[in-house]
């Protein structure tokens, strides 16, 4: 199984709830998936002057949102000629 959403929500509020902002979130499950991962690189400083905050919670990605499909291509048999 494969989820992919492009939705997220800014960690601040906007004195009035909280804005759209980038997500990436992708979960990959089944029998040989191998967990525990993350895929691209987690902020190790979440905090407002962090190099990758660009205001409000907003981070900016690590890895493009395609990045995921060439793994999961390879691993449904796809030839890198192909990709």
């Amino acid at each position: 199984i494969v989820t992919v959403s492009d939705f997220a929500r800014t960690l601040t509020s906007n004195g009035k709830g909280t804005d759209h902002a980038w997500g990436g979130h992708h979960l990959v499950l089944g029998g040989k998936v191998r967990g525990g991962q993350v895929f691209g690189e987690y902020p190790s400083d979440l905090g407002p002057e962090a190099p990758l905050n660009v205001g409000r919670g907003r981070f900016i990605p690590t890895r493009s949102w395609e990045a995921v499909w060439k793994g999961l291509a390879q691993w449904m048999g796809v030839e890198d000629g192909r990709l």
